[in-house]
């Protein structure tokens, strides 16, 4: 097609050359994902190819490679799929494969249209001294509040075994991630804890577990899905506090700020009885603490007790005082769905001697209340079970004072299904002077 331009002196003209075809009526298109693949030589790669219908009907799609380096070969699977499917593409390297980067190119051959897709291929050679990573399970679901675990496993791929230092990545607020232990020889394995609290938001996350060590980093992902709990009590969290010494005071610090509007729960044991027993509970915010009761046997340098703070401010600790330097052991959990006024419904405890525990019994109001009971162990360092049926223990918490004076407790938890009477029952190998007290609290 020629342009003429007229002027009133000269006239000049230009060509341009135009080409007409007629529309494609069936056509597709090609993509990968990923991109781009990074290979260790002798090892292989996957991506997928991935066929989209873009005008008229789905057409058979035959697929290809192109731009491999020598020593690795493509292979599709399938091999030819109906445009709008899938393939997986595996790119293998042998140990002659030379290093360096690489652009494949796959093909798309359909009956009445071709298209392509380009891959980015890296290859690197071995490292001499190399491991590998991996997580079993890889992946969590939690509820807001809970922790879980994963095993994270290495292996020693070449040359000689080091030490691989782990860390976690993309953990959400609120939660955390630890490893024990946190380093080890390749060929061993370390738990991978990840813990989170009710402020963690809910949804699903990718936690990047990475094994560093001395030629080579590696790392595997843990898909982490954070649920939000069912409504009616629930734990949220525990601290627990002991000492070696006699004080006035002991603090327990949670291992997250608390969240505003929930139920505190406190049990101790203390040694000094009813001469010397907890005067306050206090914390940073300044919440109301009540004693729930005080339950000692006359005459016996022993004491359990157990408080609430209802409807609490958020706080990081909690402190427990007396009039005297005493031995104490004391733990704290944070409970939300409960009634944030006047929650308590029923408490009954009691204090002995022997080789099992028991608080008394009584009857919650109705179902769906909350249970929380405590054992508290006086003279002895020697381990306490809560044998009621149903409930959940915290780890026991002895201050030790040298032997000399020690004392122990023990708090659990359960939310009830029924209105049966409900008593905390426990047992020791020893016997020993002992207090255990049970409080009921109502579904908020």
């Amino acid at each position: 097609m020629t342009v003429t331009g007229t002027g009133t002196s000269a006239t000049h003209s230009t060509s341009i050359s135009l080409s007409v075809t007629a529309p494609i009526t069936d056509d597709f298109s090609i993509s990968a994902s990923p991109g781009s693949l990074t290979l260790v030589q002798a090892n292989s790669g996957t991506s997928t190819i991935g066929t989209a219908v873009v005008s008229g009907s789905a057409q058979t799609v035959t697929l290809s490679a192109s731009g491999l380096p020598a020593g690795a070969a493509a292979s599709f699977n399938p091999s030819s799929i109906a445009s709008g499917a899938n393939s997986t593409l595996t790119v293998s390297s042998t140990s002659s494969t030379p290093a360096g980067s690489y652009s494949v190119t796959v093909t798309g051959t359909g009956t009445s249209a071709t298209h392509t897709t380009s891959i980015s291929l890296t290859v690197n050679a071995p490292v001499t001294d190399d491991f590998s990573i991996s997580a079993s399970p890889g992946s969590l679901t939690l509820v807001q509040g809970n922790s879980g675990t994963s095993t994270i496993g290495t292996a020693v791929v070449s040359g000689s075994a080091q030490t691989v230092t782990l860390s976690a990545s993309g953990v959400p607020a609120g939660a955390t991630a630890s490893f024990s232990p946190g380093a080890v020889l390749a060929g061993a394995s370390s738990t991978l804890t990840i813990s989170t609290s009710a402020s963690t938001p809910g949804g699903v996350y990718s936690v990047t577990v990475t094994g560093a060590g001395s030629s080579a980093v590696h790392g595997a992902v843990v898909s982490l899905t954070v649920n939000t709990p069912a409504s009616g009590p629930r734990l949220v969290q525990a601290a627990a506090a002991g000492e070696s010494v006699s004080s006035t005071t002991l603090s327990a610090t949670f291992p997250s700020p608390t969240v505003a509007g929930h139920l505190l729960v406190l049990a101790s044991s203390v040694y000094s009885g009813a001469t010397n027993q907890i005067s306050r509970v206090t914390d940073p915010a300044g919440n109301a603490w009540t004693r729930i009761g005080a339950f000692c046997t006359a005459g016996h340098y022993s004491d359990g007790e157990i408080w609430y703070a209802a409807n609490a401010g958020s706080v990081t600790s909690v402190t427990v005082t007396m009039a005297t330097a005493t031995v104490v052991a004391m733990q704290v959990q944070e409970f939300s769905g409960v009634a944030a006024t006047n929650p308590l419904d029923v408490s009954r405890g009691a204090s002995n001697t022997g080789t099992a525990a028991d608080s008394g019994s009584l009857n919650p109001a109705q179902p769906g209340e909350l249970a929380v009971g405590f054992l508290a162990g006086h003279g002895s360092v020697q381990a306490m079970t809560i044998s009621a049926a149903g409930y959940t223990a915290q780890p026991q918490q002895t201050s030790s004072n040298g032997a000399s004076t020690p004392v122990s407790v023990v708090i659990g938890y359960r939310v009830l299904n029924s209105i049966d009477p409900q008593d905390l029952t426990g047992t020791f190998a020893a016997s020993m002077y002992w207090a255990a007290g049970i409080a009921i609290f109502k579904s908020g």
